[in-house]
């Protein structure tokens, strides 16, 4: 009769059995792989804020985790919470290690200061320039200059903060709202710089005075200048006040650019990057465009400065001076030295 027990003898046999098995399956095992879902420009982090890497790993059996930052061991952790106390670049080496081999992974992360607006006070779907009559508005580390009231906006330049959301009727909202709300990276309130004079830029001030280096900066057309541009500006009585690029057969050669200056504290221009808010100069109509989107623009090329010189420049002129309407919106920078 055979017997369904699991006896004294055949127990170790089977362990055995089992452990070989085991030692096989994990022996066919490939090598682990590391996995990160990385943002576009890397990751980024502002000053005292943190953000948690969290590596996905194939095969992840039995894994011991090294993170090395400039070649020296910070953490055997899995994820890594990076909350950085200074402005700089954080070169990682990630490396994961089992019976089966070892993987590494380089990891760039970079601190900055965000200036976005948003601690700004502002009541909903309105704009401001807080105390009309104050000449500078500062925001984190920069100052932004206000010259007049924004409610004139014929005599006034400088800078107004929105959070402009609705179609609107009125003039003074058109002009100060952004053609498309920055819903992208989650900012409700924007900047909205107006050049007064088309000789003179509007010019933007590191607050302490020092030379700092700016990753980027988001810009768009307002929600006025967009249809100034498409359709062209009208008084009442039906005189333009500014063309529709392109003109009545679409093939005038017209533009609309923003020009940002960068100046170290010494007074050396340091660098210059141009943005087109509008081109039509294309061969192919189709290939003309206006901005509509809030885009992102690399002032890197600016070098360490502590003054930034922003100036439109059209070619809608008369009498020396742009007719197309001197606003732009800006959102969303960023200093990273």
């Amino acid at each position: 009769m055979i017997s369904n027990k699991i006896t004294a003898y055949t127990f170790p046999i089977l362990m055995a059995l089992l452990f070989f098995s085991c030692a096989n399956e994990e022996k066919d095992l490939p090598i682990s792989e590391i996995y990160l879902d990385i943002p576009e420009d890397d990751y980024e982090v502002n000053i005292y804020d943190s953000i948690t890497i969290s590596p996905k790993i194939t095969y992840d059996y039995g894994s011991s985790y090294t993170w090395l930052l400039d070649d020296e061991v910070i953490s055997t952790e899995k994820n890594y919470i990076l909350n950085p106390q200074e402005l700089r670049t954080f070169n990682y080496t990630f490396t994961v290690e089992n019976s089966r081999g070892s993987v590494s992974r380089k990891i760039t992360a970079q601190s900055m200061y965000t200036i976005d607006f948003e601690e700004l006070e502002l009541d909903e779907d309105t704009f401001s320039v807080g105390n009309i009559g104050s000449n500078a508005i500062a925001s984190s580390l920069l100052t932004f200059p206000v010259d007049g009231d924004p409610r004139s906006y014929s005599s006034f330049d400088g800078f107004v903060f929105s959070n402009i959301q609705s179609t609107p009727d009125e003039l003074l909202y058109q002009l100060y709202k952004s053609y498309r709300s920055p819903d992208s990276y989650k900012s409700t309130i924007y900047g909205i710089l107006k050049q007064k004079d088309s000789n003179v830029p509007v010019t933007v001030l590191t607050s302490d005075g020092e030379d700092h280096l700016f990753k980027s900066i988001h810009i768009n057309n307002t929600y006025f200048n967009y249809f100034a541009i498409e359709q062209g500006a009208y008084t009442e009585d039906g005189t333009e006040v500014s063309k529709p690029f392109g003109g009545d057969d679409g093939t005038d050669p017209d533009f609309f650019m923003l020009s940002i200056k960068g100046f170290n504290k010494n007074g050396t221009q340091r660098g210059t990057v141009n943005f087109y808010l509008a081109d039509h100069r294309a061969e192919s109509n189709k290939d003309d465009y206006t901005i509509s989107e809030w885009t992102k623009v690399d002032l890197t090329e600016l070098g360490m400065v502590s003054r930034i010189e922003f100036s439109l420049s059209s070619s809608d002129m008369a009498n020396d001076q742009m007719r197309t309407p001197a606003f732009f919106c800006i959102d969303n920078i960023k200093i990273i030295e």
